[in-house]
């Protein structure tokens, strides 16, 4: 069968599907024959008349019209959705959505980052020391508010800093954290409020003097006892508790009146000078050598110690005065007439001028009295010229141990005798209102009570409670310190010149070896000055020093970074070699050096026989004094801690005192005591113990 003709046209679809009649066409089994020809292309395609429709060729046209949406959505119309309201924000981006409000910060939070129409408000937590109302208020410096977070809770209040009171002061640091601290005015010290830094110290209004061997004491206003000087026996203290009304200074002991008469004192005992003491009510009393005398209420003469001269075996005389010398005891009766009776090698104990007098002292190895005309008239030994006195009118006489002294009628002070060390004068010049003569020094008491003391400071005896000191140092047996402008004020053995620092220097710090003491100036330049042996004075490496410290015969000092040098002698290794450490506080002793590193670690190092090197006590320190055998460190409370020899006491330190500063000698140790900043001293070189 042979395929139709190809007309070129397609064939006519009628869109009928032929019938199905279910039979198949018969199968003839003959292949149709191929004639190998292809039929002729014509070009064109056969026209498709189905449901497709006639491409054209040409692209609808844009009208610009979006075809109008009939659903649910809204019609857009080109504008943009109306923003959040203030206070709110889109949180889904759903503008179809309601506006959601901005978290609100709890109380103990703030918020960081402000909220926006897009984005929610964050918040923080406040810090400790903070208060955060909450809401939108700001976190808030509780310091800002003077005050301070007493609960570590931001979210409560702030309390307000304590505000200390009249006689009180600012104990402590404060911050946010912490309250201010006020302590109570130690001693006898005052200060006015609000927040006082320091109590003003009372220096003492004295209305009695007495000066001793090497001490020397006075009565305040209020009757309360303050001594200074030598004190290797306690006789400078401590002093009994005790509202006395008068004031012996012997040669190693002291004495004093109780408001109910009886008889109160201290210091060396050996001959019983101290106690015990007759069971009488007195109205007067003398310290003299080894023995003390006083007056009952009858005028009868007691006296008690030692007695080898008769000194103390008064004759039965009804005194007005008495006066207690050397190895001689004196008195005057109800007549006006001198009575002397002890020793008398050198006529002390008379004869006496037949003169009726109204003022009596016995010193050494001489006595003068005052007769009713203010003349004065001596008798004993004369060596000196102590015993031939100017012709003046005078109120007031004093007898030390080779010099007399007296006050005239217009109060100025006359002097005479032995001035090998100053005692005779030159004298301040001031109005006196009493005066009193030691063995080598005197002291007298202006109109304002202050006392003034010239002549022989080797225990200090010299040097009254009257300056405010800064820094402190002790040497082997003499002190200095640093007053409010940095002055250094020296006092006791000025043997090699250790008591004798330069004028015209204003120190930073000072420190004080056994014979040379260092300091230094406002630009970090070292001085140094008394023995140099081994160097211990100089050469000074040229450094600039933040502190040093003054040993036996060695001294260090610290760099601006921390790193110490030291010269002098090295025999035990107290020169070197230092630790690898960068300190901050260096201290030098006899034999060894101490220094504190930046965690307020101590470390020591040289000589260690009386455990002065170590162990040390587990504490962080803020200071540390190197003393002779012992060390000593003050806490960050200000509490002393010491270790090493403790034979004197100069290891056991007083443990009701805060300090803020604290120096090691040989047998003593000092500190400057919190509040008022008066030295507190204890061991045997002690300048005074306050109360």
């Amino acid at each position: 069968a042979k395929s139709p003709a190809d007309t070129g046209d397609e064939p006519t679809d009628t869109g009928d599907e032929p019938a199905d009649t279910g039979d198949e066409p018969a199968d003839t089994g003959d292949e149709p024959t191929d004639t190998g020809d292809e039929p002729a292309d014509t070009g064109d395609e056969p026209a498709d008349t189905g449901d497709e429709p006639t491409d054209t060729g040409d692209e609808p046209t844009d009208t610009g019209d979006e075809p109008t949406d009939t659903g649910d959505e809204p019609v857009d119309t080109g504008d943009e959705p109306e923003p959040c309201a203030d206070g709110t924000f889109d949180h889904d981006g759903d503008p179809a959505t309601a506006c959601v409000p901005w978290t609100v910060c709890d109380p103990g939070s703030y918020v960081s980052t402000s909220g926006s129409a897009t984005a929610d408000a964050i918040c923080e937590a406040c810090a400790p020391g903070t208060f955060c109302e909450g809401g939108d208020a700001p976190e808030i410096d509780c310091a800002d508010l003077a005050g301070y977070d007493d609960d570590a809770d931001p979210a409560t209040a702030c309390v307000p800093w304590t505000v200390c009171g009249d006689d009180q002061y600012v104990g402590g640091e404060l911050d946010n954290m912490r309250d201010r601290i006020c302590a109570p005015c130690p001693g006898a010290s005052t200060s006015e409020g609000p927040n006082a830094a320091f109590c003003t110290p009372h220096t003492p209004h004295f209305t009695a003097i007495s000066a001793g061997s090497w001490h020397t004491c006075g009565l305040d206003e209020n009757g309360k006892a303050h001594c200074w000087g030598y004190n290797y026996y306690g006789q400078v203290g401590p002093i009994p508790d005790v509202v006395f009304t008068a004031i012996a200074a012997g040669y190693r002991h002291t004495c004093g009146l109780g408001e109910d008469g009886k008889a109160h004192c201290w210091g060396y005992n050996y001959y019983g000078q101290v106690g015990p003491i007759p069971d009488v009510v007195f109205t007067a009393i003398a310290a003299g050598y080894r023995h003390t005398c006083g007056l009952g209420e009858d005028g009868k003469a007691h006296c008690w110690g030692y007695n080898y001269y008769g000194q103390s075996t008064p004759p039965d005389v009804v005194f007005t005065a008495i006066a207690a010398g050397y190895r001689h005891t004196c008195g005057l009766g109800e007549d006006g007439k001198a009575h002397c009776w002890g020793y008398n090698g050198d006529g002390q104990v008379g004869p006496i001028p037949d003169v009726v007098f109204t003022a009596i002292a016995a010193g050494f190895y001489h006595t003068c009295g005052l007769d009713e005309d203010g003349k004065a008239h001596c008798w004993g030994d004369n060596y000196d010229g102590q015993s031939t006195p100017p012709d003046v009118v005078f109120t007031a006489i004093a007898v030390g141990s080779s010099h007399t002294c007296g006050l005239d009628e217009d109060g100025k002070a006359h002097c005479w005798g032995d001035n090998y060390y100053g005692q005779v004068g030159p004298i301040p010049d001031v109005v006196f209102t009493a005066i009193a003569a030691g063995f080598y020094h005197t002291c007298g008491l202006d109109e304002d009570g202050k006392a003034h003391c010239w002549g022989d400071n080797y225990y200090g005896q010299s040097t009254p409670p009257d300056v405010v000191f800064t820094a402190i140092a002790v040497g082997f047996s003499y002190t200095c310190g640093l007053d409010e402008d940095g002055k250094a004020h020296c006092w006791g053995d000025i043997s090699a010149g250790q008591s004798t620092p330069p004028n015209n220097v204003m120190f930073t710090a000072i420190s004080a070896g056994p014979w040379h003491t260092c300091g230094l100036d406002e630009d970090g330049k070292a001085h140094c000055w008394g023995y140099n042996g081994d160097g211990q004075v100089g050469p000074i490496p040229d450094v600039v020093f933040t502190a040093i410290a003054a040993g036996y015969d060695h001294t260090c000092g610290l760099g601006e970074d921390g790193k110490a040098h030291c010269w002098g002698y090295n025999g035990d290794g107290q020169v070197g070699p230092i630790p690898d450490v960068v300190f901050t506080t260096i201290a030098a002793g006899f034999y060894h050096t101490c220094g504190l590193g930046e965690d307020g670690k101590a470390h020591c190092w040289g000589y260690n026989g009386d455990g002065q090197v170590g162990p040390i006590p587990d504490v962080v320190f803020t200071t540390i004094a190197a003393g002779g055998y012992s060390t000593c460190g003050l806490d960050e409370d200000g509490k002393a801690h010491c270790w090493g020899r403790n034979n004197s006491g100069q290891s056991t330190p007083p443990g009701d005192v805060v300090f803020t500063a604290i120096s090691a000698g040989y047998e003593h140790t000092c500190g400057i005591r919190a509040g008022d900043r008066i030295v507190v001293c204890w061991g045997s070189q002690v300048r005074n113990l306050w109360q």
